[in-house]
This record gives structure tokens, sequence and C-alpha cells, in this order.
């Protein structure tokens, strides 16, 4: 390659894209395990000699597909398991702050939901979490129709 060689290039890109978002499937005239270890300590996700045979690269490219897939998968899933987290933590301040006064039922359901989605959390079973989100929004809704009643009655 005339400014950067292959290797240079890899480094780039993961200098660019630190998070592995790009699959690079490194195609080369090299074939020595070094080459392959020094292609993979750049950077690449996949290596393949050339001369490419059609089957190979097809094989590699099934291979590409399917960890894309799966890093898109766990993203997801740490998107829900922050969204979680999160959401637990706000549900264990609220069930705090009713605790002791009229709503300490809906305290105690909206702490029993942070707790259900921490443990959820904590073993990993981000996936599991929407059953337990369709609940949370019908609890919060519940708290939230008391909250005004209580308000109301209190005006």
């Amino acid at each position: 390659m005339p400014v950067m060689d292959g290797l240079a290039v890899c480094r780039r890109v993961r200098e660019l894209q630190p998070t592995g978002e790009a699959f690079i499937l490194m195609v080369t005239g090299k074939s020595t395990p070094s080459d392959v270890n020094e292609a993979l300590n750049a950077g690449a996700d996949d290596f393949i000699s050339k001369p490419v045979m059609a089957e190979h690269l097809a094989a590699r490219l099934q291979i590409a597909e399917k960890r894309i897939l799966q890093n898109e998968h766990q993203r997801r899933s740490h998107a829900t398991l922050a969204r979680a987290r999160w959401l637990a933590d706000s549900l264990r301040d609220c069930a705090h702050a009713l605790q002791g006064s009229a709503g300490s039922v809906t305290g105690y359901l909206v702490s029993e939901i942070a707790e259900e989605l921490e443990l959820l959390g904590r073993n990993g079973l981000a996936a599991s979490a929407r059953p337990t989100f369709a609940r949370l929004v019908s609890e919060v809704a519940i708290l939230q129709k008391a909250l005004d009643q209580f308000t109301r009655q209190g005006s």
C-alpha cells in the first residue's frame, strides 16, 4: 500500500473506533504464525492469506456477520441493563421517600421491583427484564395516581 501498510491502517482504525464496532478482516500475502499474531495485535478481528479462495472468504464473512450481530446484541443488552440499574436506583429512592407515609404500600411495591431489576442486572439477564419493565410502568402509573389523589386531598 502506498502510504500505510495494512497493519498501520488497522491500528489507525482502532484508534478512531476504540469500541471495536468496525470488523477488520485482514487479507494479506503473509501467512506465518507471527504474521497472524502481528495482525491480530494491530487490531484485526480475522485474518486470511492470499490467494483467497471464494469458499474461505465466504466462511470468514459469515463469521464476521455473526460476530457483528453478537456485538450489537451485547451493546443493546448493556444499554438495557444500564437502564434497569438506573430505574432500580430511582425506584429505591422513591420507595425510601414513601416509607412511613400514606404511600408505604406503594413504596413497598416499588422497592420490590427495584430489587427484582437489580437481581436481573447482577445475573446478566437484561433481556428478561422486559416483563419487569412492563410491571414497572404499571406500578409507576398506580403510584402517580395515588400521589395525585394524596396531593389533592392534602390541598
